[in-house]
């Protein structure tokens, strides 16, 4: 999960910013004052890092930008600068000594995640380019050859429709195998208002971030069906991850392709209409082996949390796709009866 640093005095503003950013499944750190904010960034060692303009006069000795990249941890970190009526001046100042880019005040949502993905993404090509991809099918084989052999004779822990697995909040104590059934990731805001960030299908693992980084977990899981879950103990798993390098890049390969994920889901529920997000989302859950019989078992308010939409807009959508005999809806189970048609609304 990426760590994104506020460092601008506490406002409405911030706040938004702040709910926008946890909403989106980021791990938001904030600092109302320069000094707090060079200190924050060198400790918590953050991916990304948003920052007043007003923190940044060359000529001070509490200079944000020059601080941060003076450090050799942090020298690479994205930074993007926050303020009204920034000059071009200004800009092409702040670009000269290290910046990334300049946010204006009021900061549009969508602006500030695209910005954010993009940054991201380039910041994050240099690790999956040198560190993370196997070598050969063999390696990657032999990753998951690692993983079967840590799993073996493992509890298996049958858990209920809706029932949780683990919540915000928690320390994770074991990396999950699904085995059957379907689960859901999530993260909520503080006014309750939730986002699907994964749907787990039968081979899947999950909480391997809170165990890699060993924090407690900024999203829960919860079954979507009866499903049953291989628990790996995390001494197992950290042993496994620190003795053989084959699965080491396993797990980092599968956290650089969550990350991609979540890129992607940002810039879909930014750009991409609502129809063409449900139907991709049902074209995604029909291929999944959970999805029996081409049937996907989700209830609307699920999906709506999937697609980052309001439960009345999607009713509306599906309604929409039944009339054109796209989909049928019975017993609580959607069945795609066109995926061609579909397929053109992602087009």
């Amino acid at each position: 999960m990426e760590k994104i640093l506020i460092i601008k005095r506490d406002n409405k503003e911030t706040e938004r910013l702040r709910e926008i950013l946890d909403l989106a499944g980021y791990d938001v750190y904030t600092s109302s004052y320069a000094v707090q904010g060079i200190r924050n960034a060198l400790n918590i060692g953050p991916d990304f890092i948003l920052c007043d303009i007003a923190f940044s006069n060359p000529s001070g000795s509490k200079d944000v930008l020059t601080s941060i990249r003076k450090s050799k941890n942090t020298a690479y970190v994205p930074f993007v600068f926050l303020g009204t009526d920034i000059s071009l001046q200004e800009q092409h100042r702040g670009i000269a000594r290290g910046a990334d880019d300049y946010l204006e005040e009021p900061v549009d949502s969508v602006d500030l995640l695209n910005t954010i993905a993009i940054r991201l993404e380039k910041s994050h090509k240099f690790v999956t380019q040198r560190k993370l991809p196997f070598s050969s099918f063999k390696e990657r084989i032999e990753g998951y050859r690692i993983l079967d052999q840590i799993s073996k004779h493992r509890e298996i822990r049958t858990y209920g429709s809706k029932e949780i697995i683990f919540g915000v909040g928690q320390y994770v104590r074991y990396l999950y195998i699904l085995k059957s059934g379907r689960v859901k990731q999530s993260k909520a805001n503080q006014g309750g208002k939730e986002l699907v960030t994964d749907i787990f299908s039968p081979g899947d693992f999950f909480g391997t971030e809170a165990l890699v980084f060993d924090m407690p977990s900024k999203t829960s899981a919860v079954a979507i069906e009866a499903c049953r879950i291989q628990l790996i103990p995390k001494e197992v798993f950290l042993q496994a991850l620190t003795g053989e390098p084959y699965f080491d890049a396993l797990i980092l390969n599968h956290l650089a392709l969550s990350i991609q994920h979540k890129e992607e889901k940002l810039l879909s529920i930014a750009y991409d209409s609502v129809r063409k997000r449900i139907a991709d989302a049902l074209l995604q859950l029909s291929e999944d082996p959970g999805g029996k019989k081409g049937g996907v078992q989700m209830l609307q308010e699920d999906i709506s949390q999937l697609v980052g939409s309001a439960t009345e807009s999607v009713s509306r959508t599906l309604s929409e796709f039944r009339s054109k005999n796209y989909i049928e809806m019975s017993s609580g189970r959607i069945h795609i009866l066109q995926r061609e048609r579909l397929a053109n609304i992602l087009n």
